[in-house]
């Protein structure tokens, strides 16, 4: 699920908050008519979906390489300053089997706990890019 914030659009001399809520390949346009109901259910939707934005939680330092579908960047927790590498993946340049190849090695490293596995941090994503932190 991924929550989304548009620009603010005009119906009938109207201001109206907006937001679009996905689901899968599945999107939807939620319009709120004051700035108030557009934050509660903002922070509503971040709160049960356990919503993290990935600049909020690391800081981003410098470039560590490239791949096929992205990059890697180093980067440093901002509470614990613990530094990590976060693969950056385009979704745009992914193939339907690269998608599913990129799904299951996430699905194995949430599982996988052991010292010759690189260490699952954090992974986030967004309708454009995986975000997947791992011990650098």
């Amino acid at each position: 699920m991924n929550v989304s914030t548009l620009p603010n659009i005009t119906i009938e001399d109207k201001s109206m908050f907006c937001f679009t809520l996905s689901i899968k390949n599945d999107s939807y346009i939620y319009l709120c008519e004051n700035e108030l109901d557009y934050v509660k259910w903002i922070e509503a939707l971040k709160k049960v979906t356990g919503y993290e934005d990935l600049n909020t939680i690391y800081e981003m330092k410098k470039k560590l390489g490239q791949g096929k579908f992205g990059l890697v960047k180093l980067c440093v927790n901002r509470k614990t300053r613990r530094e990590a590498a976060i693969k950056i993946i385009a979704k745009k340049e992914m193939s339907e089997k690269d998608y599913e190849q990129t799904r299951i090695e996430i699905e194995i490293l949430k599982i996988c706990q052991h010292p010759n596995i690189i260490t699952l941090y954090d992974i986030f994503e967004n309708q454009d890019y995986y975000y997947i932190s791992k011990k650098h």
